[in-house]
């Protein structure tokens, strides 16, 4: 690089020398306004190609410069039309860009939703497969249809006839089995026997826990006899009253168990006794006979239908 630019300035120097040294005069001449005529000065070609030149561009200088303001406002014009389009296509891939954004996450929200119901249809399918299961297999435990007074009425009255001091109840013994398909808790067994001429609109348990707590039960398996003795003691009017049929025997009771799934449940009965045909038969409505799920999900009492 330095060897090429010292041969430009050697072949510069060479071509002003050829100038100052050929046979060419040029004058320029000036008008003097003190003596009338022209003064004309001879130089060689160099200095007169260049005095001309600067002449030349201060003559035209206006033209030069107002050409010149052109070509800077035409460029400046040109500068600003490509300045906005550059910013107008920046703006519209700016505006492509949060459009491609939104439906990007419109999109992301679009599978969250889809991705959250597919959860949720699969969450429900498992809780309904278990709550299926819980029903088919869970115990079920109510009082047997085997229930017998341990003296019949007539016995007792005829007893307290002739031993009018002696404390005597009437008793009745029960079972209790499991008609469930896996094995049952049981956590307490509430039973009272009313005398009554009416039932009770509404349940109240004042009976003490016949059997132990925790104690299992297994499918189809009843467990007793066991006794429950009425409230009050019998005497020979109450057992008249019995036989007439102006009072009645009113069993009832609670059983609190739970199953292998750990879940809780509550068994209502109520059972009237009825003096002429010697029988037992369901009694006191809802209120008294229901099966409900007392845990981990409370549940509406439902019926319990003999």
């Amino acid at each position: 690089m330095m060897a090429r630019g010292c041969s430009l300035g050697v072949l510069a120097g060479l071509l002003v020398v050829a100038f100052e040294s050929s046979d060419f005069q040029g004058e320029i001449c000036e008008y003097n306004q003190a003596t009338k005529h022209e003064d004309c000065t001879t130089y060689s070609l160099f200095p007169f190609l260049l005095i001309k030149v600067f002449d030349t561009l201060n003559y035209y200088g206006v033209a030069i410069t107002a050409l010149a303001t052109v070509f800077i406002g035409v460029f400046t014009l040109t500068l600003k039309l490509s300045t906005d389009n550059l910013w107008t296509a920046a703006k519209d891939q700016i505006a492509a860009a949060e459009n491609a954004a939104k439906m990007q996450s419109r999109d992301m929200q679009a599978s969250i939703a889809v991705a959250q119901s597919a959860a949720n249809a699969a969450n429900k399918s498992a809780k309904v497969a278990e709550d299926a299961l819980t029903v088919l297999e869970k115990p079920y435990v109510f009082i047997d249809r085997r229930i017998a007074l341990s003296k019949s009425i007539m016995e007792i009255k005829d007893f307290k006839a002739l031993n009018a001091d002696s404390l005597c109840h009437i008793g009745v013994e029960y079972f209790i089995i499991n008609h469930g398909r896996t094995p049952a808790i049981i956590k307490n067994l509430t039973t009272t026997m009313l005398i009554v001429a009416n039932i009770p609109e509404h349940r109240t348990i004042t009976g003490t826990p016949e059997i132990p707590t925790a104690i299992g039960m297994a499918q189809g398996v009843p467990d007793g006899p066991l006794k429950c003795l009425s409230n009050e003691a019998a005497t020979v009017v109450i057992c008249d009253e019995i036989l007439r049929g102006c009072k009645f025997l009113f069993f009832y009771g609670q059983i609190s168990y739970r199953d292998v799934f750990s879940y809780e449940y509550l068994t209502g009965f109520g059972w009237r006794y009825f003096v002429n045909a010697n029988i037992w038969n369901p009694a006191g409505g809802d209120e008294y006979n229901f099966h409900m799920n007392v845990s981990p999900e409370p549940m509406k009492k439902a019926p319990f239908r003999f």
